[in-house]
C-alpha cells in the first residue's frame, strides 16, 4: 500500500512538471513571436498590405550549437509571381531585430549566410517585389547569446581579408572581420568592445551591380553571402564598408586583362 501511495505522488508531481514545461515552451515561443506583431511589422512597412507566404523558405537549425553565427539560408523564389528582389531577414527578439537587408539585380533571390541570434525568436524574411507588395514568412529558432559572446580569433588574416568562392551556377563571398556587436567585452580587461561590424557590401560581375547587402550587429563573425550567382570565368569585384568607414576591396580584373 504504501508503495501504491509513493507512485501515485510520484506520477502527479511529474504530471505537474510536465504540464509547466509545456506551459513554459509555449510562453517562451509566445514571447518570442510579440515583438513582430507589436512594433516591428509597423516600423518596417506602416500599414501597407503584408501577405503571409509560404513559399518564401527559411531553413535554419530548431536548436542552434553557435547562437553566435547561425548558419541559414533564405530563398524566396516563385513560379508564376513577380519576382522579389530584395529581402529582409527580422531576428526578432534580437537587440537590433533588423538584422540584414538583401537586394538582388536580376538575379535568383536566394542568400544563405551567417548570424547571431540572441534569444529564443522567430526568424522573419519580408520580401519586397518591383512593384512594393510585401510577403512574410517565419520561422522559429532557439538559440541564445549570440550577440554577446565573446570574439574569438580564428585567422591571422588582416580584418576585412575578402575571399571569393566560384563553383558553377553559386558564389561565396567570405569576409574574415570580428563584427563587433558592442555587446561584447575584452575577456582580459573586462571592458566593453566598441561596435565594430561590416555594414554595406556589393558585388558587380562583368561591371555590373548584382547583388547588395546592408545590416547591423546580428552579422556573426566572419561572415559569408552565398548565392546563386554564376561568377565563373567573370570579372568580380566585391567592396564591402564597415560601420567606422572603412573600405575592404576585392578584384579578380587581373585575370582578364
Amino acid at each position: 500500500m504504501k508503495d501504491d501511495w509513493f507512485l501515485k505522488w510520484m506520477f502527479r508531481i511529474l504530471f505537474i512538471i510536465m504540464i509547466f514545461v509545456f506551459w513554459l515552451a509555449s510562453q517562451t515561443y509566445a514571447n518570442a513571436s510579440q515583438s513582430w506583431d507589436d512594433w516591428i511589422r509597423e516600423d518596417l512597412i506602416g500599414q501597407e498590405i503584408l501577405w503571409h507566404d509560404t513559399d518564401i523558405t527559411i531553413v535554419a537549425p530548431y536548436r542552434a550549437t553557435d547562437p553566435a553565427g547561425v548558419e541559414i539560408s533564405i530563398d524566396a523564389s516563385h513560379e508564376g509571381k513577380p519576382p522579389y528582389h530584395k529581402l529582409t531577414l527580422v531576428i526578432d527578439e534580437n537587440p537590433t531585430p533588423c538584422c540584414a537587408t538583401f537586394e538582388f539585380y536580376d538575379e535568383h533571390p536566394h542568400v544563405m549566410t551567417n548570424v547571431r541570434v540572441n534569444a529564443y525568436t522567430d526568424l522573419t524574411v519580408l520580401s519586397e517585389d518591383e512593384y512594393k507588395n510585401y510577403s512574410y514568412n517565419q520561422k522559429f529558432i532557439k538559440a541564445a547569446g549570440g550577440c554577446s559572446a565573446p570574439p574569438t580569433i580564428t585567422t591571422d588574416k588582416p580584418f576585412g581579408t575578402i575571399n571569393l568562392i566560384q563553383i558553377p551556377g553559386w558564389t561565396k563571398i567570405k569576409i574574415w572581420h570580428p563584427n563587433y556587436s558592442g555587446l561584447q567585452f575584452d575577456q582580459l580587461t573586462r571592458s566593453e568592445i566598441p561596435a565594430l561590424f561590416i555594414e554595406n557590401v556589393k558585388m558587380w560581375v562583368n561591371d555590373k551591380l548584382v547583388w547588395e547587402y546592408n545590416g547591423t550587429i546580428g552579422i556573426a563573425q566572419d561572415v559569408f553571402f552565398m548565392m546563386p550567382i554564376h561568377t565563373v570565368g567573370k570579372a568580380v569585384r566585391v567592396q564591402a564598408i564597415d560601420n567606422e568607414g572603412q573600405i575592404f576591396n576585392y578584384t579578380n580584373y587581373m585575370e582578364f586583362r
